[in-house]
């Protein structure tokens, strides 16, 4: 008996050699925990960065809302309840399902919001013992940098809609000894595509301080350069709010000559061709037309001028002629270089384009307007830009004189 066993054993071990269907049998028995431990990881790794992003957009909205109330005049102990109270609103209620909400203020003005959730280990169980936690974190600044920063040089007053205030192309916008403000809430830190300032392609935008109740967008090789940049901040207020247009006097129309002296002009005014056009000191009434320079036209209005559109007018200053313009030192209209109605409603665009040299002394005021500077359009003298909307395109140059006539820029101070 025993040899036949041995005979048999003989007989089977070559088969037995190289029949490997078991080994890969235990292989798999070995690898399968693993493949499931990864798989489970990758799945709960997804959930947790989805989780990490609510995080950061209720860090977002509580940091806005604390920042609110210390502009509002808050105490940072009332201020840091209604951060708690708004994560809360947005599913984070601190000290519950391993939720914290931790409130810090680090400087002066300077406020810190963090929302930190404790995460499940569902599939990933099986490669991890302790879950990891979620954080979101957003730092404010009040407002209170804003002192010492003096007038706004820019200030797009739109409250709500996106792209309020655009800088395309290669425009070089440099006002570094007073600050650029957008009073457009639109935008946040997760959403900058709806932000209310647009910076894109080549742009610069270059500044003491930039502030906004919303956000920015940078794109592309475009930059903010701010010594210090305001989001959430509350909205600058308009330095022009009571100004209000004198009533239109007498008719008269613009014959197309060298000169024009004040008064109330009704219809379109055209100065065309390489004609240089002369303004007395005083008031202009443009009374719904639309005041144009043409081709290589130029105008000359030093002496303290007034621009003053009404009843929809508008203003298109074109082609490669000069544009010199110099508001009044006292007056009502002291520092208002172009006043547009506030009663207009039309929506339209002020234009500042092609090839002008321009210098403006004064403010420039559209509070339901908008105003584009395009083309390769340079001002650098003390311009004070205030407009519903406002956009730099081309190859503009906007720049703030350091040294400006008695009087500018115009601060509310200085007007009421």
């Amino acid at each position: 008996m025993a040899m036949v066993t041995a005979a048999c054993s003989r007989r089977l071990r070559p088969f037995l050699r190289d029949d490997t269907r078991g080994s890969v049998a235990v292989m798999t028995a070995l690898v399968l925990p693993a493949l499931i431990g990864f798989g489970g990881l990758a799945a709960d790794a997804s959930m947790w960065m989805s989780n990490k992003s609510a995080a950061q957009g209720a860090s977002d909205n509580a940091a806005r809302a604390l920042l609110t109330a210390v502009n509002s005049g808050a105490s940072f102990d009332q201020a840091k309840q209604v951060a708690f109270d708004v994560a809360k609103a947005n599913g984070y209620n601190s000290g519950t399902g391993g939720v914290s909400v931790v409130v810090t203020h680090p400087t002066q003005s300077t406020y810190t919001v963090a929302v930190n959730q404790a995460q499940s280990l569902f599939f990933s169980g099986v490669n991890l013992t302790v879950a990891p936690t979620v954080s979101g974190q957003t730092s404010v600044q009040a407002a209170t940098s804003l002192s010492g920063t003096g007038a706004a040089c820019i200030l797009a007053l739109d409250p709500t809609d996106r792209a309020t205030l655009v800088l395309s192309g290669t425009p070089q916008v440099n006002t570094n000894n007073c600050f650029v403000g957008n009073n457009s809430a639109s935008g946040s830190v997760t959403v900058e595509d709806d932000s209310g300032t647009i910076i894109s392609g080549h742009a610069l935008l270059a500044t003491v301080l930039f502030t906004t109740p919303g956000w920015y967008d940078i794109d592309g090789a475009a930059a903010l350069q701010a010594t210090t940049i305001l989001t959430a901040a509350p909205a600058t207020p308009d330095p022009f709010a009571r100004l209000t247009a004198p009533t239109p006097g007498t008719c008269q129309t613009y014959g197309g000559g060298s000169t024009m002296t004040p008064g109330t002009y009704c219809g379109d005014i055209s100065v065309n061709n390489s004609t240089t056009l002369a303004m007395a000191p005083g008031t202009y009434i443009i009374n719904g037309g639309d005041f144009r320079l043409n081709g290589q036209a130029a105008m000359n209005a030093t002496g303290g001028v007034t621009l003053i559109f009404v009843n929809g007018a508008t203003f298109h200053f074109n082609g490669g002629g000069a544009l010199n313009l110099t508001a009044p030192t006292s007056g009502a209209f002291k520092g208002i270089a172009i006043y547009v109605d506030r009663n207009t409603t039309d929506r339209d665009t002020d234009i500042i384009n092609g090839n002008s040299n321009i210098t403006i002394n004064g403010a420039v005021y559209a509070p339901t307007q908008s105003i584009s500077y395009s083309g390769t359009t340079t001002n650098t003298a003390c311009t004070q830009l205030v407009a519903y909307q406002i956009t730099f395109v081309g190859n503009a140059t906007f720049g703030y004189s350091a040294s400006c006539p008695n009087g500018l820029p115009v601060t509310p101070s200085g007007i009421f």
